[in-house]
């Protein structure tokens, strides 16, 4: 009986960053393509020493299979160092170490990706990527660039007439094979159109941090919002009339409006001040609680008004609860855990202490009012 093989199989050829290796393992060869960093510069000292170390101290336990999300101590590492480098906040369990970035790559294929969907990709793009990609079967659609990144225009003329986009995949900084870094305003407008569309992005950076000269620029994930904050199941608060002000003043739904309006109202901004009052060990009173709102309010609104009055004029405000004119963060379907998460705060924890959050919106350029 003959070996049959998935119909997927017809799809993958040779890999032509596997005939490359090839050709640079040959010691006459000096290859400018492959990427290669310069073997006499290996720290393999250091390297020696570190694995010595982990044997001495914890050797039965590296040798020991463990979760396939990976070392938990390194992955809360990675969590702070990405908070304090590149302005990201995640928790460890957004964390999963893999075996190299083509199995990250291959992951994300596997999750987002059917027979026929599309991936929309800069042109050109990195071929390591595309083949991890294709064995899942999608269609490619490229997304013209110019010196300064993806060209915001075309990305979303692509968006707005091509069906079952299911994600983007990009290589900011120091593009491969390109090496174009994408500017400030790139970002910013890329963003826009991703919170427009939801559409899911793989942002591949791994050479962000190899720079010589010039600034760091954010990364798109750094940039995120909307992923980060917005769940619309979350005005079910208001919705339920949980707070007893349903219908009834303008802050609340429905006067103030839809999940829709709220959201894009909110994605207006760029940046957030996430305020917040614990109280420690309270009595569960229900007067208490009002009033440590109220005055949560009250001390967002006074920095608002500092903030106003030192140039920032356009400005939006989320309350902890309706507060006067200003629509409370359920209003807006921000998941408060979520985005305490986000910006390293803590919101539900093993204690009795009850937390309040505000949120002040305003933006990069605050020179001017933005319309």
């Amino acid at each position: 009986m003959a070996v049959k093989f998935a119909n997927r199989m017809n799809l993958l050829k040779g890999s032509e960053i596997r005939a490359l290796l090839a050709l640079t393992a040959k010691p006459e060869v000096i290859s400018f393509a492959g990427g290669m960093p310069a073997p006499e510069l290996f720290p393999t000292e250091g390297v020696k020493e570190a694995a010595c170390k982990v044997m001495d101290n914890m050797g039965r336990g590296a040798l020991q299979y463990t979760g396939t999300d990976g070392f938990a101590s390194l992955r809360e590492k990675i969590v702070a160092r990405m908070a304090a480098k590149n302005d990201i906040h995640v928790s460890i369990d957004d964390i999963l170490i893999t075996s190299g970035s083509q199995q990250g790559l291959d992951f994300s294929a596997r999750v987002f990706l059917n027979p026929g969907d599309v991936v929309l990709v800069e042109s050109p793009s990195y071929l390591g990527a595309i083949n991890a990609f294709k064995a899942c079967e999608p269609t490619f659609v490229e997304v013209p660039t110019d010196d300064a990144g993806m060209i915001p225009e075309e990305l979303d003329k692509i968006l707005a007439t091509t069906e079952n986009v299911k994600m983007i995949y990009v290589i900011p900084d120091f593009q491969n094979p390109t090496g174009k870094t994408w500017t400030l305003e790139r970002r910013q407008k890329f963003m826009e159109l991703i919170n427009k569309y939801e559409i899911p992005v793989i942002e591949d950076n791994p050479y962000g941090e190899l720079r010589f000269e010039g600034e760091f620029l954010p990364s798109l994930k750094s940039m995120d919002t909307k992923d980060l904050v917005f769940v619309p199941e979350y005005r079910q608060f208001c919705e339920d009339n949980l707070c007893g002000n349903y219908n009834l003043v303008p802050a609340c739904p429905p006067a103030c409006g839809t999940v829709e309006e709220m959201q894009a109202k909110a994605l207006k901004y760029e940046k957030a001040l996430v305020l917040q009052t614990v109280l420690k060990d309270p009595i569960m009173d229900p007067v208490l609680f009002k009033q440590a709102k109220h005055a949560q309010n009250i001390l967002t609104e006074q920095l608002a008004r500092q903030m106003q009055e030192a140039g920032k004029e356009d400005i939006l405000i989320m309350s902890a609860g309706p507060y006067k004119n200003c629509s409370c963060m359920s209003a807006y379907s921000v998941d408060a855990q979520k985005m305490a998460d986000a910006v390293g705060m803590v919101c539900w924890a093993d204690d009795s202490d009850v937390r309040f959050f505000t949120q002040i919106l305003f933006h990069e350029d605050y020179s001017k009012p933005h319309k």
